[in-house]
Order: C-alpha cells, then sequence, then structure tokens
C-alpha cells in the first residue's frame, strides 16, 4: 500500500536526492526521515539518486546513520556507487542488480501487458525491449507512458524512445561497397542524433 501510495506513509517514505541541492535542505531532510516521520514499527527510508549529493552533504547523514534506531532502515539507491562517500559506502551493505536478460525483459513486457490491459504488436514489443537495455524501471515507465497515450502512432513511440530508424542503418550496411552512398546515409542519420546515440542504437540493430 506504501508503495502504490508512492511512499508517502509513515512505514515507507521515498525521496529523489536529486532535488536536494543545499546543506538547508538536508538538515531538514534528516529531520523529518530521522526524527518526526517515524513509527513504532518498522520504518524503511529510501533515498534515490544518492550520487548527485556532493561529499559534504552526503557526509551529514554519517552521524544519523550512527544513532539510528533499530526499527529503522535506509536505503541508498544509486546508479553511481562509486560517487559515494567512502565513509558512508562502507557503512552500508551493498546490493548490486544486473541487467535483465532479454528473455526477462520479455517476460516483464508481457506482465505489464496483462497488468495495464494492453494489445500491442510484436513491432512495439520489441521497440520497447530494445529501449529498455535490459532495465526493468524503463519498461515500465515506456509500458505507462504507452497506456496513457494509446491514440499516438508508432512512429510517435519511435519519437518518444529517441530510437533510430533501423532502416537507415540497412540502407548504410547495404551501400558499405558504395563509400559516397555510405557517407551521405551516415551524415542523414547524425543530423538527429549525437554520436553517442548513433553508436548505442547501431550496437542494438546488430544484436537484434
Amino acid at each position: 500500500q506504501s508503495i502504490e501510495s508512492k511512499g508517502t506513509s509513515r512505514q515507507l517514505r521515498k525521496v529523489n536526492l536529486a532535488n536536494i541541492d543545499s546543506k538547508v535542505d538536508v538538515r531538514q531532510l534528516i529531520v523529518d526521515i530521522f526524527k518526526i516521520d517515524t513509527a513504532d514499527s518498522v520504518c524503511v527510508r529510501i533515498l534515490e539518486e544518492a550520487h548527485t549529493l556532493d561529499s559534504n552533504l552526503q557526509a551529514m547523514f554519517l552521524e544519523e546513520l550512527e544513532r539510528m534506531p533499530e526499527n529503522m532502515y535506509v536505503m541508498f539507491v544509486t546508479s553511481k556507487p562509486e560517487h559515494l562517500l567512502p565513509e558512508l559506502r562502507n557503512r552500508l551493505i551493498e546490493f548490486k542488480f544486473n541487467r535483465l536478460s532479454p528473455k526477462q525483459i520479455s517476460l516483464l513486457i508481457e506482465s505489464e501487458c496483462s497488468r495495464l490491459n494492453l494489445r500491442l504488436s510484436k513491432t512495439t514489443k520489441n521497440l520497447i525491449k530494445i529501449h529498455s537495455k535490459g532495465i526493468g524501471r524503463t519498461v515500465s515507465e515506456d509500458m505507462e507512458f504507452i497506456s496513457s497515450n494509446m491514440s499516438i502512432s508508432e512512429d510517435d513511440f519511435n519519437a518518444y524512445f529517441g530510437d533510430l530508424d533501423f532502416s537507415s542503418f540497412r540502407v548504410m550496411l547495404k551501400s558499405s561497397s558504395d563509400v559516397m552512398m555510405a557517407m551521405q546515409t551516415l551524415d542523414s542519420i547524425l543530423e538527429n542524433c549525437t554520436i553517442t546515440e548513433f553508436i548505442d542504437s547501431l550496437k542494438d540493430y546488430l544484436m537484434e
């Protein structure tokens, strides 16, 4: 129930630290989650995007972690653990979550289709699978987007997901014997994306 209500109960609270950028904000957050907004039963505090805090702001949590009551659990969630203060990281138990396999992503897509009562084409499912890059949360976000925008076209989905039209890659690769044509196709592709986006999408195309 707490998760469904977006983590606002006294037992469970979720905070995005990317929105915190000053000592005043951190002090108020510490008061809220460690002292005021607590419960007699088990309390869980999920602090997302922990790496976005600079080292001085991260250090402000150290003393509070030492004084936490036994019924409280704090999770520092981050995709960049190397950016956490060593003193803070040493106080934490680290859990690593790997990217999902293609089969697991496919199963998640089917599960979300059932949950959201969606009937999607194989093409759209494959597009979601490629866009997710093995991240389950991305699948859920994409499916929620589709559920809320059922009237838009597949081209619109392509634009939203930020994926390149794979037909361009086919043209470029088939014309590899014609250097001029291949370069023209590449120039056309790069007009709509960065080098990094091009490389990531080309990898996805070759994997498919």
